[in-house]
């Protein structure tokens, strides 16, 4: 079960997570075009460029975590993406 579907279009990148406690998530590119997925590791971060991104082709799943996830259309007019949160960082 997807914790969450959207599209990836060129006016439109999803944030996938924002919190000040991390997670990691599974994400599934379901196609039609490629994306990359970034990851910042604060939420205050996020004016810089990504600690960690990841590129899917159509059929990739790929995890990636941290403070704030976003996708990015890379190819193609349009891409469909769902995302399972694998693990939240809890601060005490």
């Amino acid at each position: 079960m997807w914790h969450g579907v959207a599209p990836v279009t060129g006016d439109y990148d999803p944030i996938l997570y924002e919190s000040p406690e991390g997670s990691n998530a599974l994400v599934l590119n379901a196609g039609a075009g490629s994306i990359v997925v970034r990851a910042w590791l604060t939420v205050q971060s996020y004016t810089k460029q990504p600690e960690l991104a990841v590129e899917l082709r159509p059929g990739d799943q790929r995890t990636i975590g941290g403070h704030l996830i976003r996708a990015h259309l890379m190819a193609g007019v349009f891409a469909a993406i769902a995302w399972r949160f694998l693990s939240v960082e809890v601060r005490q």
